[in-house]
């Protein structure tokens, strides 16, 4: 898991308008701005809002995880 202070925060939209993405902040600074640029020029493929899902059936976009009924859960150690 990624803690949050690693993380570097990028705004693709405009002030009025943002459209927020988080990028591991541990990345090379040349690598992060090609990541912003690709994300800049493909920023219309993606869904940023509920609004822009209209059409598409729930079941077909909604993420859902399975989880086992009677199993305990694990906390997974940090692996440094």
């Amino acid at each position: 898991m990624i803690v949050e202070e690693q993380l570097v925060e990028l705004n693709l939209g405009s002030t009025e308008e943002p459209i927020k993405v988080l990028i591991n902040a541990m990345l090379p600074s040349a690598f992060q701005a090609q990541i912003k640029k690709g994300l800049m020029e493909y920023k219309d493929v993606f869904a940023w809002s509920h609004k822009e899902l209209r059409g598409i059936p729930r079941k077909l976009c909604e993420h859902k995880i399975e989880l086992m009924v009677n199993v305990q859960l694990v906390k997974q150690k940090n692996i440094e």
